[in-house]
């Protein structure tokens, strides 16, 4: 411990009213910062108050005005709807151009040209075209819509503006029948009165994937008789866009409003994006539910870009569907004026408390004196000098704290002794959980990470024993899994296990309430169950190894001293059967996977082995291309062929031009990989004796085409170049192609079995559905054997009827 030395100069005791200077002090303090507080606190409450509402004002207000607002837009083109509707200009424009070919209007090179007045071809279309293009024109540069379509009675687009991929299609047949666009015109069609009806606002790819709004009416001649058309103008999502935008800077700078349909999908950008959110944003929170549902209001909510806003909403009308207004802008702009107020309110009360401060000084200085030994002494022992004492020079409260300072140095310093012990002890076994937990995460084999277990507590904890049980599948009896040196592996040796419902057992008794079981004394404790082969065992804390809320085992250990499994021991034990059960159970899943995972590639290669078995009855063993100077090969297998089945990998090798007498391929040396490839056998596949081997070539390649790790044939290669080298981009393309070319004789070979497969079934099918025509037993007979003998090429085909007896009396005879 660190040693300093004291010096405490004390002028003079502490006068007896100090201490009544101190409470004045006190309280003085107090009486001045309590009303300076109250008196703050009431005003910005006041002043945000007023700040709060006086922004829901101003959001209340720019909705009501946005409403109006997108209500007159829409007003306003309903009325321009209808009065073009009603001019006789645009009835007699769709009469003139109507054709009785659609097709061709569209090879006259108007498509996504909508300033083009004529082809040139002098059709009646054009001259049409001509005459009413210019006024439909001069109607587009008022910059309210970005196209106009005149549809006749059988729902030709006879005209459009913009000239897009919908232009010259029918709406009933053609390629848009299902656009909203088509929507609209099978609702006016048929109108015998002046009306006009809207879309929704979509993305409408032929006028370049814009946000788009139909609004339409129809060409009537006469009130009650059928339309001669309907015209349609198209409002861009952008107009919308910019009313709802308008003057929004007056909001701040994080203000804004947007409309948001009833899908929760933005119909307008937001103005602080970049990026189109039209139709892309999704907005979903009370607010655009209830304005969805009908409901106006104004609240504060977390904003859809993740700040707290302020906002006022209301639904609002579009077409046929309601959408939702809101108007918001971000709580922290609306409220920083808050900041303003609430910082000079502060520097107010802290002139305030400054002076109160300064005068408080010179009132308790005359009593810091004193107090500044202590303050030393206390300092000292608090950086770890506990053999320095403070010393008492009077019998008032400044002595008293000297000697509480003195008694309690004097406990710290034996506190800190038998603490420190402690602490070491304590920190060993937190280094040992960590490192088994480390190790837990890395051990997947259970034997393994049981046996690392119960060597590192027992001999990082010093224990006289450790041993780990694991329950069985039925969960009723407790098997010793891994236990510690020769008496582990003797209790392992001889099974030994406990019973789930064993009544003396404290590792029982832990496995059934689910939690540690600490026994400081065995000796005294009436379900303690001894073990010859543990004689010194004098306490026991059997710990649960739990994953979730199931117990998979028990952590069992044992000490030779009483009491010699402390709190802070089981705590430990207890975070690394936690550990462990999470291993326990990771090793298992890893072990079933495993398992199941072999299972599946040995019955893989099991079904292709089998599959290719029978395919290669019927089929030719072996497939060759040479170059046709070359006489063929033998129909033996080829020493490469042998080579690479056998290493199951591609193998290249240089042989001689020759077969000796022993029938091995003579290597040469010529500075590349060689293989020595073996005997070649002493006959083919169906046991006859090989005929006179000829020449081998030069250069031999063979390679495995492997189908799921099952090897369904071999691809050799000849050169007879002697100086041939097969470079290794040569051998990777080989090896790629016979990946390739073995999937493909697996499609190949499975695509002959379904053609099996299809015509055994429509055999069936047929034989079944003449079987069912005939209620003639003698002609169901007839059918049965005549369809069998056809498909069996048999010469006689015979059905004997009757009974388990009369069957076996008859073949007895």
């Amino acid at each position: 411990m660190n040693r300093h030395p004291v010096h405490i100069n004390i002028s003079e005791k502490i006068p007896v009213p100090a201490m009544l200077q101190i409470r004045l002090l006190f309280f003085f303090v107090l009486l001045a910062l309590i009303p300076l507080v109250v008196q703050s606190w009431i005003s910005l409450s006041r002043f945000t108050t007023e700040l709060r509402h006086s922004e829901f004002e101003e959001l209340r207000n720019m909705r009501d005005q946005k409403a109006g607002q997108i209500q007159q837009f829409f007003d306003r083109i309903t009325q321009d709807v209808q009065i073009m509707a009603a001019s006789p200009l645009n009835i007699q424009a769709v009469q003139d151009l109507t054709v009785e070919n659609l097709f061709e209007v569209r090879l006259l090179g108007y498509l996504n040209n909508p300033f083009m007045v004529t082809s040139g071809r002098d059709t009646p279309y054009d001259r049409a075209h001509a005459r009413y293009h210019p006024y439909y024109q001069r109607l587009m540069e008022t910059g309210r819509y970005t196209n106009l379509y005149l549809i006749n009675g059988e729902g030709d687009v006879v005209y459009s503006y913009a000239k897009g991929s919908d232009f010259a299609t029918n709406l009933l047949t053609g390629p848009y029948k299902d656009s909203p666009l088509s929507e609209l015109f099978q609702r006016l069609k048929d109108s015998t009165s002046v009306r006009v009806e809207t879309s929704n606002f979509i993305l409408h790819f032929p006028s370049g994937g814009e946000t788009v709004m139909f609004i339409g009416a129809p060409l009537l001649e006469r009130e009650g008789e059928p339309p001669a058309g309907v015209l349609v103008v198209q409002v861009p999502g952008s107009l919308l866009d910019r009313l709802v935008q308008e003057n929004t800077e007056i909001l701040g700078e994080t203000g804004e409003v947007y409309l948001v349909g009833p899908d929760n999908l933005m119909r307008t950008n937001s103005r602080f994006s970049t990026l189109d959110t039209a139709f892309r944003q999704i907005i979903r929170n009370n607010v655009i539910e209830g304005a969805l549902k009908g409901a106006f209001g104004y609240t504060e909510m977390t904003g859809y870009r993740g700040y707290r806003t302020m906002a006022a909403y209301q639904p609002i009308k579009i077409g046929h569907q309601t959408w939702a207004l809101v108007v918001e802008a971000a709580v922290e702009e609306v409220m920083e004026p808050t900041g303003q107020v609430l910082q000079t309110t502060l520097l107010f009360s802290g002139f305030t408390l400054l002076l109160v401060a300064i005068t408080a000084f010179f009132i308790a200085r005359r009593i810091t004196l004193p107090l500044s030994n202590l303050t030393e002494t206390a300092l000292a022992i608090a950086s770890g000098d506990f053999e320095r004492t403070a010393e008492v020079q009077s019998g008032d409260e400044v002595g008293m704290l000297a000697v509480a300072i003195n008694t309690m140095t004097n406990r710290l310093r034996s506190m800190i002794e038998s603490l420190e012990e402690h602490v070491r002890e304590r920190t060993q076994q937190l280094e040992t959980v960590m490192e088994i937990s480390q190790n837990l995460s890395e051990i997947l084999d259970l034997s393994d990470l049981l046996r690392r277990v119960v060597t590192v507590v027992k001999e990082r904890f010093k224990y006289y024993h450790v041993h780990i049980y694991l329950l069985d599948k039925d969960h009723e009896i407790l098997v010793m899994a891994e236990g510690y040196g020769k008496v582990g592996q003797e209790l392992k040796r001889r099974a030994h296990h406990i019973p789930l419902n064993a009544l003396r057992s404290l590792v029982a008794r832990a496995a059934r309430e689910r939690q540690a079981v600490v026994v400081n004394d065995v000796r005294t404790h009436p379900d303690w169950l001894p073990n010859p082969l543990l004689p010194d065992t004098l306490s026991e804390a059997a710990v649960p190894i739990m994953t979730g809320t199931e117990v998979v085992g028990i952590l069992d250990v044992q000490s030779a001293i009483v009491n010699g499994i402390s709190e802070d021991e089981l705590a430990a034990l207890q975070a690394l059967a936690n550990q462990l059960g999470v291993a326990v159970r990771n090793a298992r899943l890893f072990a079933e996977t495993q398992e199941a995972l072999y299972e599946a590639r040995r019955l893989q290669r099991l079904y292709t082995g089998q599959a290719w078995e029978e395919f290669r009855t019927g089929h030719p063993a072996a497939y060759e291309f040479r170059d046709p100077t070359l006489p063929p090969l033998e129909q033996v297998d080829t020493p490469e062929a042998v080579l690479a089945y056998q290493q199951q990998r591609l193998v290249r090798f240089t042989a001689s031009a020759a077969v000796p007498d022993n029938g091995q391929p003579l290597a040469e040396e010529n500075g590349h990989e060689q293989q020595t490839p073996p005997a070649l056998p002493a006959g083919d596949e169906s046991g006859a004796p090989a005929e006179e081997t000829g020449p081998l070539p030069l250069q031999a390649l063979a390679v495995p085409l492997k189908l799921r790790d099952e090897i369904i044939g071999i691809l050799g290669i000849h050169d007879v170049d002697p100086n041939r080298v097969w470079t290794d981009q040569e051998l990777a393309l080989i090896e790629d192609v016979c990946e390739q070319m073995a999937v493909a004789i697996e499609n190949a070979r499975l695509f002959e079995q379904t053609q099996r497969d299809v015509w055994r079934s429509q055999l069936i099918g047929e034989t079944v559905r003449q079987l069912w025509a005939s209620n003639d037993l003698q002609e169901v007979m007839k059918v049965a054997t005549s369809r069998l003998a056809e498909q069996l090429q048999a010469s006689e085909v015979v059905i004997t009827l009757g009974t388990d007896e009369d069957l076996v009396q008859e073949n007895s005879q």
